[in-house]
């Protein structure tokens, strides 16, 4: 037998690692996921910055912050998009406002 403030000691040392082990794991799990969503999103800022490169190197930056690139025009199949849609529309709209 062991005294009764060690056998005290023993039990709080037991709920506490009752406590911080599952709490570790949840911790470990959830730091995992925001790592993974991290890299994901650093994968897609490099593709958008290399996609956002090629686009002005191709039409040119005034070009490209008109709405008349390439990307806008694929998407829809060589015809302007329709009225509300596209910074180009916007700019049209705000342009008649004044």
């Amino acid at each position: 037998m062991v005294g009764p403030g060690i056998a005290e000691a023993l039990v709080a040392t037991a709920v506490g690692l009752l406590a911080a082990i599952p709490a570790t794991i949840a911790y470990n799990t959830f730091a995992a996921r925001i790592d993974a969503i991290l890299t994901m999103l650093d994968r897609f800022t490099s593709q958008f910055e290399e996609d956002i490169a090629r686009l002005v190197e191709m039409h040119g930056p005034e070009t490209v912050v008109a709405g008349e690139s390439a990307a806008t025009e694929g998407r829809s199949g060589g015809r302007s998009m329709p009225e509300g849609r596209g910074s180009r529309h916007v700019a049209d709209r705000a342009a008649r406002a004044d």
